[in-house]
């Protein structure tokens, strides 16, 4: 699932676009209003976007987002029936369909 060489979101340059983000944001999710924990990028990256810094690192193409609209994005983005899960750094971990959760 992953569009991205995996290092990417540990890379230093992300990790300092991610703080100061939240910060300007005042870690506040842009969509309800409830404590944020991940940094969304509107336009998703790519293999073929990543480097752009304006698409990687740009705060018009970020979103500040607490973890039931970050996975309310993905759930909706991919129009697929799954729910997911993401760790604090926004990776990937798991993904359930909504019939399987108990």
């Amino acid at each position: 699932m992953k569009s991205v060489p995996p290092g990417f979101y540990t890379e230093m340059a992300w990790q300092k676009c991610k703080k100061s983000y939240m910060e300007s944001q005042n870690r506040i999710c842009e969509r309800c209003g409830k404590p944020a924990y991940h940094v969304h990028h509107r336009i998703y990256l790519t293999l073929e976007n990543y480097r752009n810094p304006e698409i990687a690192y740009g705060f018009d193409n970020l979103e500040a987002l607490c973890h039931a609209c970050h996975n309310k994005e993905h759930e909706t983005k991919y129009k697929t029936e799954y729910l997911y899960k993401f760790t604090k750094n926004g990776e990937l971990v798991e993904h359930l369909k909504q019939n399987e959760m108990t």
